[in-house]
């Protein structure tokens, strides 16, 4: 039939339903004719290797040896269970995945309805008020003390809860461009701290959180409690001056009497007493000079002087006194310095603060240390002894006017260093345990930063 098609003679054979004839065929070799014989083993061992018979029957009869050797039946139910089987293994791997993925949803599901209510619990519990807000100024979310004070908390206005103030408005805007805004706004006769935080960063919300805290009651009290301190130095300021004239006052009273009765019998008694007045009148006057000087009658000049040669001036000064009392002074200044301060102003500040440092060693091994460091705008000079040192509370107010706790001392001197410092801006700290010691550190802001 090949050769026949191919050469185009279709109508030249037939196919009979029926063999006309049949008979196996052997195809033989003489035992010994040994070298036809290796051939002949050899050319059936290869059509058996290269499955040649099977491959002429398919090419050329379109049917199979292992088809005439395995029923057709036979193949197909394999062909069945094995499907099946992979079939079967499939949905079970489907189920099971399922089944895992739904437990496993489930779990995440309540661990982050525990944590959202956790969440919840702690937003309510602020004691502030927290608001979502839109860039429009509407209120998506708001914790549970926001909605229980909103018709009080005055920041919120209507059913919708729309904030329309416009300072708010503002730093919700301000927090938008710079991710965080805060002041103090006040709606209502109340005064609200606001804090403005930009969420964006944290998805594609473009809303603002805001945090409001009523401190209207805290701020009535901080104007309350300055009110009582200065009424608290109004009385110190009074008591100070009572006390420190009421003794030259007296003295001047009790020898006017004696003059007035004609007690004293002698010039040389007259004269003598008017020298006490006299004494004592200037003793009041000096009282009065200082009480200038803390109610800052007389202006201070910002000038010009050298740090390094002033302190040693003073020192030099004071030097008979500390020798006098036994007290080791250590000063360590490598250079000049220039700082925005008088030399008046200069003697001013430490001529107190080296007597209060005399003053505080007397108890103890006697030993004064200066010491003066540059930063990049002042000069900072440190004075330490290694006295008594001072307790908390008298820290606190040590550079309170008419504070003191010497016996003789009008409490004056570290106000007037205080004062003295801040016209010219500078400051001082004090650091000191009792028992341990005190230093002072005074800054003083140097001639370069004179114009700043």
């Amino acid at each position: 039939m090949y050769y026949a098609q191919g050469e185009k003679m279709f109508q030249d054979y037939y196919i009979l339903d029926e063999e006309v004839y049949t008979e196996d065929v052997v195809f033989a070799v003489r035992k010994e004719d040994a070298v036809l014989g290796k051939i002949i083993d050899k050319a059936v061992y290869k059509l058996r290797t290269q499955d040649v018979l099977d491959r002429v029957q398919r090419k050329w009869f379109l049917t199979s040896i292992l088809e005439d050797a395995l029923p057709r039946q036979f193949i197909y139910v394999w062909l069945a269970v094995l499907l099946s089987g992979i079939a079967g293994f499939f949905v079970f791997l489907f189920w099971y995945i399922h089944k895992h993925t739904r437990i496993l949803v489930e779990v995440r599901t309540r661990e982050l309805n525990v944590e959202r209510m956790r969440l919840k619990t702690v937003l309510d519990a602020i004691p502030q008020y927290l608001l979502e807000v839109t860039p429009e100024g509407q209120v998506r979310l708001m914790n549970q003390r926001a909605k229980k004070d909103m018709n009080q908390n005055a920041l919120c206005s209507g059913d919708a809860a729309v904030i329309t103030q416009p300072a708010i408005l503002q730093m919700i805007t301000t927090a938008k461009n710079d991710a965080f805004a805060q002041q103090e706004v006040e709606i209502n006769q109340k005064i609200y701290r606001i804090t403005c935080s930009d969420i964006g960063g944290l998805s594609e919300n473009e809303n603002v959180i805001l945090l409001a805290e009523d401190v209207t009651l805290r701020r009535i009290q901080e104007k309350q409690n300055i009110q009582n301190n200065k009424m608290m130095a109004i009385g110190e300021l009074a008591s100070g001056i009572s006390h420190e004239l009421k003794n030259p006052l007296e003295i001047i009273c009790n020898y006017c009497y004696a003059l007035k009765k004609g007690i004293l019998h002698t010039k040389e008694d007259c004269l003598q007493t008017i020298c006490v007045i006299e004494e004592e009148a200037k003793e009041a006057n000096k009282i009065v000079e200082s009480l200038l000087s803390f109610a800052r009658l007389s202006p201070t000049e910002i000038g010009e002087a050298e740090l390094k040669a002033s302190v040693q001036m003073i020192l030099q000064l004071q030097m008979p006194l500390f020798h006098h009392k036994q007290i080791a002074v250590e000063f360590n200044c490598t250079e000049p310095v220039w700082v925005c301060c008088t030399q008046e102003g200069l003697k001013k500040i430490f001529i107190n603060l080296f007597t209060n440092a005399m003053e505080a060693v007397k108890d103890r091994q006697k030993k004064i240390r200066i010491s003066v460091m540059l930063t990049e705008n002042f000069a900072v000079v440190e004075v330490e002894d290694n006295g008594k040192g001072m307790k908390a509370e008298e820290k606190e107010r040590i550079f309170n006017p008419f504070y003191t706790t010497k016996s003789t001392g009008t409490g004056l001197g570290l106000y007037l260093v205080y004062q003295q410092l801040e016209e010219v801006g500078g400051s001082i700290q004090v650091y000191s345990e009792e028992g341990q010691g005190t230093l002072f550190r005074v800054m003083l802001p140097l001639k370069k930063s004179l114009g700043e």
